[in-house]
Order: C-alpha cells, then structure tokens, then sequence
C-alpha cells in the first residue's frame, strides 16, 4: 500500500503537526507500508525526493508570500489588499493550493497512492486533496484535522462572526470529498453538535500521537542546588507567554529554579529576562527533536503553558507525559484544556493564574518539595493508548 501525507513544514524545522504525522507514518513504516511526505521546502527546488526517516519526502517551495515566511513589504501589501476583500483567516491561498495539486497530480502518476492524507494546517493541502479526489474517485481521501478549521473562540463573537462563515464553507468542501476524518479529541464536543451529523459516519476521534518512547527519561538526576527546569514549543505573547511564571520564580527565594527556554516566539521578552535574571532564565531558540530529548534528561521538571483564549491543545503536552518528569503547567482558567490531561497523567502541579502570587507560590513549593519521582512509560502508555501513534496507524489502515 502506497499512503501520502501532505503537510506544511517538516524539514529542517518541523512544525508541531508534521512531528504528529511523523510519529504516525513511523508505525505505518513498521507494517511494511510506503509512506511519502509532500511538504514545503526549504531550498528554491521544484521538486526533491529524500529518504527521511523511512519514508520518501518530496519537498517543494511553497509560496512563501502567502504563508507566512516573509515579512516584507511585498508580503504585507498583498495581505493588505486581500484583507479588503475576504478575511485574513481562514485565508488560503489559491496559487499555493493548486501548487499542491499540481505536484500531487505528477506524484501519483508515479506512485499510484491509495490513501492521501491531507493535515490541517495548511488548509490548501486539504483543498488540493478535496480537488484531486473530485478528478480522482478512486483514491481514498483521509483529513487528519489535528488544528481544526472552525473551533476556534475567536469566531463567537462581534465582526469575527464573518470569519465563521466562511470557514464553514471551506470546511464543508473538504468533509463533503473525504472518507474519512480524524478529529483531535479535545475538539470532540464541538463535533457533537447536530449540525455535523451529516459527516457523522466519516468521523474518528484520536488523541495527540505523541506518547512515544523516543522522550522517555530513565531517571531523574541529583538535585545539587539548582532545579532545571525545561520548556520546549511555541511561546506568544498573547496566547501562551512566559511572563507569569518568571514573575512566580522571582518570587521565590527558598530554592532556585532555573529554566531552559528552547523555544519559537517571545524573543526579545526572554533575552530581557536572561540579561535580568541569568541565574534563572537561559534562552536557546529553536531546537531540533534530538536537542530536545537531550534537554529532557538533564532537567528535573518540564514547564507548560496554557493556550489563552483557545481550546487548542498543545501537541507537546503528550511529549513531556512521555518524558515520565514531573510538569509544572501554568493554567489562565479552570477550564483550560490540559487540565484534565494532566490530572489523568498526574505527576504535575496545576498553578492557575486567578489564584494569588503567593498562593502559586505555596503549590509549588509543596510539590517540589514533597519529591520528584519518575513515572514509567508502561504505565503512562496503558493510561493514554489513545495517544500512541499505533492507535491513529491503525484507524488509516482499517478505513
């Protein structure tokens, strides 16, 4: 069986849904299934082939215009443009949608793929797909939305309204063509509702596929003086800042925390708060996954924070419950997404933000304080089978 998933950007930086899809076209791999990647790419090359960890990866130059990669003046004046007349999000981009279905078309007449798999984001792959399979019955469309198109609370209320709508819209065009549609579970409610019983029979619901064993620590190193503290993902400075916890840390003089940032976004905030404090910040930038396996194994607690504003749940979340290390996740709300995940995984402390500074500041301390301990991977992969690659491997093979 020849399987081919198209995705945004995999190498050399992956985005946090092409390391879902790897993981996934690893246990593919593993049946004995061709699996190939068709991915942006980093080099002005129309068309590449590489083997890349077991599967053949066709990686091609994306317009970066339209996605983001420049921020030119060339790249804000289209934006500006298009914003007068449609929304800037769900904002796709019809030049790099038929892009995909161009090098799709020449893919398939090579490879004969039975199963495409388009992975939301970018929408134009799912797009390209929904065409293909128009002019192409005979192949089996998968979507594996692991960012959903329309929940998302930016869209319930005021002007924004608008951007609901057409969404809607593009949503339809895409379910109408699959066969079927993985859904991440934390969207599973919004999926309840009756207006998507018509798609009722092409949808499945998966977690994360991040519990792997390639981020298990096999134990937790000597605390001499420092507690090492890691955090790896994106970072923003409206959605999931760092401030509030170097606000807590500052705030604690009984032990020192020291925290490794490996991260996208905030830039300048953690530079200021290294120069400010370097005895309790480093900031590193992005890293690779092996860095950050590495990272793991000499830190004694790993750092998570919430999304605000959005039920959108961190892939990393299922790397750290791998990892077996106690997390310190930082909530905005009661009703933030993780919570429930991490109480389920349970070697973690929940410091919420309505709560007071000196509050957060007790929880953590009585948490590290009453000791570190090391959660086995057997037992976290019986608690979130769901989670596991197999399991997503699985529901592409059976459909």
């Amino acid at each position: 069986m020849n399987v081919l998933f198209l995705l945004g950007n995999l190498y050399p930086y992956s985005s946090a849904n092409a390391e879902c899809v790897k993981n996934v076209s690893a246990s593919l791999s593993e049946k004995k299934i061709d699996v190939h990647f068709l991915s942006f790419g980093e080099k002005n090359l129309i068309l590449r082939d590489d083997n890349y960890h077991t599967v053949k990866a066709f990686r091609y130059l994306g317009n970066s215009l339209y996605r983001g990669e420049k921020n030119g003046l060339t790249r804000k004046m289209y934006l500006a443009c298009c914003n007068m007349f449609e929304p800037p999000f769900p904002l796709y981009s019809k030049c790099l949608k038929n892009e995909f279905y161009s090098m799709l078309k020449k893919l398939y007449a090579i490879y004969r793929f039975q199963k495409i798999i388009s992975v939301i984001q970018p929408i134009e792959a799912a797009l390209a797909v929904a065409d293909f399979k128009e002019d192409y019955p005979e192949i089996q469309m998968i979507v594996y939305e692991v960012d959903s198109i329309t929940d998302d609370p930016i869209y319930d209320s005021g002007w924004r309204k608008l951007y609901k709508k057409k969404s809607l819209r593009i949503e339809k065009k895409i379910y109408d063509c699959a066969d079927l549609v993985i859904h991440i579970d934390s969207h599973e409610q919004y999926f309840n509702d009756r207006y998507y019983d018509r798609w009722r029979n092409k949808f499945k619901i998966s977690g994360l596929p991040m519990i792997s064993s390639k981020y298990s620590v096999d134990c937790i190193n000597n605390v001499t003086s420092i507690y090492e503290v890691a955090y790896t993902g994106s970072l923003s400075e409206k959605w999931r800042s760092p401030q509030y916890f170097y606000k807590l840390i500052k705030n604690i003089s009984e032990i020192q925390l020291h925290v490794t940032f490996c991260s996208r976004g905030c830039d300048e905030m953690l530079q200021k708060m290294q120069q400010e404090s370097p005895e309790n910040i480093t900031a590193r930038g992005y890293v690779g996954v092996e860095e950050v396996i590495k990272l793991y194994k000499s830190s004694h607690l790993l750092l998570s924070i919430g999304n605000e504003g959005t039920n959108i749940l961190p892939s990393k979340i299922y790397q750290y419950i791998s990892s077996g290390l106690p997390i310190i996740h930082i909530a905005s709300n009661n009703d933030d997404v993780c919570i429930p995940i991490l109480n389920k995984y349970g070697n973690c402390v929940i410091i919420n933000k309505q709560k007071t500074l000196y509050d957060n500041k007790r929880e953590l301390l009585g948490f590290i304080n009453s000791g570190l301990n090391l959660k086995r991977f057997d037992n976290i992969v019986n608690a979130f089978v769901e989670n596991t690659p197999e399991y997503v491997g699985n529901m592409i093979i059976s459909n």
